[in-house]
């Protein structure tokens, strides 16, 4: 039996060989585990490293073992806190750390950054503190949460800027999703708002105004499991169209629902407004095509107009064509409730039918008992309770006015005056083509009265008729042809076209303000025969007068080279007539107007000359250009035109008292010029 010496060394050892067992026990975990784990002592030296430390951060424990652990792993700018961590707690013992599981940053052999997991804690064996640490990488987790974050920050930044309304709810119909939109849109409902709440709190309508059940709200329809698409709801008066759908889980699970609604109640109201102008366009052709028809017989045209005026306004009562006559406007044509008072006369300096004359502009009264510009006795007497009235011009001045009128008060609004402008505009014009036919036919009627000019006027009748059927048939055809194409019921007449049927209108007025030029000519050419051509003048400022010309005659920046304090003596009509004749001119054999030029060739006499850079007139040509139906042999079959622009030229510049003519240009071009007498 042993002594008491050897049995307390046999112990001894006993033990040793328990703490080598559970030693050697925990290097083989340390070795075979997958989680990172290194050991420094409280120098900070490294003093274990396991294979899968190795794995994670790309050194060797041969490399490790022994260097300072914060110039290996530890990042840069984190050391100076790992240093003043590790004084702290060798001066204090205060782990603020210590048994945390932390997610810190680890630096690999290769210099990249891996996001660990970390637990310390801190161990004394026999008086010296050693720091364990198993370490987990969790950069996946981290990358997958921050791409997390960053898709729930796009899709609130999305949402935040969608001009839809996005609203979603649970399962349980919650509201759960509010972007801004739908904040606005929906009465800024909160989430967490049950459906039902919200339902009673906002009165949604169907598009036809009728009540919605819950179960037709859209947010609902989709919860159920329906795709909804473009369902059109109203909220108060606001117009919405709905597309949604359900939600659910990655188990399958139904999760919700969520709804976009996009505001339409302008594009309604616009669509709405587009349907009115068209089908107002369509009636103003059908109107316009029959005023062309009845353009020979003034009263007919007259009558025609106040008829369609009262079918193409329904809020209107009775239509009427005011003509000034003197101080006086007279009811000429009537229709509907204005129909007893055909041959109404009224003094026009007191009524609106007068101011619109004098300004020249449409005018509306929403109620003539509040309206100091109206006759309100008259009004009473006639049973108007509101109306619209717009001029009709006849070359620079207003012969009268269209007027529709209600019993109602507030019956028209912007759209109808707009519409009552256009119609206006076309009875003008074919007042103008029944006065031109009409004074034509007194012309004729006169020339060939006597019988000492019955050759001659026999002759200017067959070129009348000539130089008409020519020319009136191009554009005559292509007002009849754009007419029959646009009309209501025909192939090329798309519903609702209202691009066409501006650019149709657009032709026809083109086409129209060429018959008009045309006959202007040959009313002022058989004026001119007949030696009745006389000239009222007056001062006129060149400036405007010449400005006016270029943008009628439709010629393109064309630089005005002028005194512009001259004025001449002139009727301003005819000057107009002259300068647009000439630049027209000029666009036809000239390749348009290159400047036009102001000089003063006398002590009293202005010249204004048109300048263009074309061929120049032929030099056995340059004596016939200023005779009537005159025109070169090589532009007469290539351009359209009377012959008849020059002769009137020439005619109203010497009824003015000054003259017209032709001169080259250098190095090549033409000059037409102007010599009237100044101010």
């Amino acid at each position: 039996m042993p002594g008491p010496e050897v049995a307390a060394a046999l112990a001894d050892l006993e033990a040793r060989a328990d703490e080598i067992a559970e030693a050697i026990g925990l290097r083989r975990v340390l070795e075979t585990t997958t989680e990172a784990f290194v050991s420094m002592d409280s120098d900070g030296l490294i003093r274990a490293w396991n294979p899968a430390a190795e794995r994670l951060l790309g050194w060797h424990a041969a490399e490790v073992i022994g260097r300072v652990l914060a110039d290996t792993i530890i990042p840069e700018p984190l050391r100076e806190a790992h240093a003043g961590g590790m004084k702290r707690y060798m001066a204090t013992g205060e782990a603020r750390v210590a048994g945390e599981r932390l997610a810190l940053p680890a630096l690999h052999r290769d210099g990249h950054v891996v996001t660990v997991e970390v637990v310390i804690w801190p161990n004394e064996v026999e008086g010296v503190w050693w720091f364990h640490a198993f370490l987990h990488d969790i950069s996946d987790r981290v990358a997958a949460e921050e791409r997390l974050r960053r898709e729930r920050m796009f899709l609130a930044t999305v949402l935040d800027s969608l001009s839809d309304g996005v609203l979603a709810c649970d399962a349980d119909a919650v509201i759960t999703t509010v972007n801004p939109a739908a904040r606005q849109l929906h009465g800024n409902p909160a989430p967490t708002v049950p459906m039902p709440v919200l339902f009673a709190r906002l009165g949604a309508r169907h598009a036809d105004g009728s009540p919605m059940t819950y179960e037709e709200i859209p947010l609902i329809r989709a919860l159920r499991g329906e795709i909804v698409v473009d369902a059109e709801i109203m909220l108060g008066d606001r117009r919405l169209v709905c597309t949604g759908r359900q939600l659910r889980d990655a188990t399958g699970a139904v999760s919700g629902a969520v709804v976009a609604a996009r505001d339409v109640t302008a594009e309604r109201a616009a669509e709405s407004h587009n349907t009115l102008v068209a089908a107002r366009l369509r009636q103003t052709i059908a109107v316009q095509r029959e005023v062309i028809e009845a353009a020979a017989d003034r009263a007919e045209t007259l009558r025609l107009v106040a008829d369609r005026a009262l079918e193409m306004f329904p809020q209107a009562d009775g239509a009427a064509v005011e003509m000034r006559d003197g101080d006086e406007m007279v009811y000429t044509a009537v229709s509907g409730t204005m129909a007893p008072h055909a041959g109404l006369r009224l003094p026009a300096n007191a009524s609106l039918s007068g101011h619109a004359v004098r300004e020249a502009v449409t005018m509306r009264c929403d109620d003539p008992a509040t309206d100091p510009r109206v006759d309100q006795e008259l009004c009473r007497r006639v049973g108007i309770g509101s109306m619209l009235i717009t001029p009709l011009l006849s070359e620079d001045h207003v012969t009268g006015v269209l007027k529709v009128a209600s019993r109602r008060t507030y019956a028209f609004d912007d759209s109808d005056t707009q519409h009552l402008q256009l119609l206006g505009h076309s009875l003008s014009g074919g007042l103008r083509h029944a006065d031109d036919y009409a004074e034509i036919n007194r012309l004729l009627t006169e020339r060939t009265a006597t019988l000492a000019e019955v050759e001659d006027a026999n002759q200017l009748k067959l070129d009348l008729i000539g130089m008409l059927g020519h020319e009136i048939a191009t554009p005559l055809m292509s007002i009849l042809a754009t007419v029959e194409m646009a009309a209501p019921g025909s192939q090329a007449a798309g519903p609702g076209d209202l691009t066409e049927m501006t650019e149709a209108l657009a032709l026809i007025g083109r086409q129209a303000a060429r018959l008009d030029t045309l006959v202007r000519e040959v009313l002022t050419q058989v004026a001119l025969d007949a030696g009745r051509l006389h000239a009222d003048r007056d001062p006129v400022d060149l400036r405007p007068a010449i400005a006016a010309a270029i943008e009628l005659s439709g010629s393109q920046s064309v630089p005005v080279n002028a005194d512009f304090s001259l004025f001449v003596l002139v009727n301003r009509g005819h000057l107009q007539q002259m300068l647009v004749n000439y630049l027209t001119n000029a666009a036809k054999y000239g390749g348009g107007a290159v400047a036009v030029d102001v000089t003063r060739t006398a002590e009293n006499t202005v010249r204004i000359a048109v300048r263009d850079a074309g061929e120049g007139v032929p030099e056995g040509f340059r004596d016939q250009l200023f005779s009537q139906f005159s025109r070169a042999r090589r532009t007469a079959s290539s351009r359209p035109g009377t012959g008849l622009g020059l002769y009137i030229v020439r005619g109203l510049a010497r009824a003015n008292g000054g003259d017209a003519g032709y001169l080259p240009a250098v190095p090549h071009g033409s000059i037409f010029y102007l010599d009237l007498e100044t101010a």
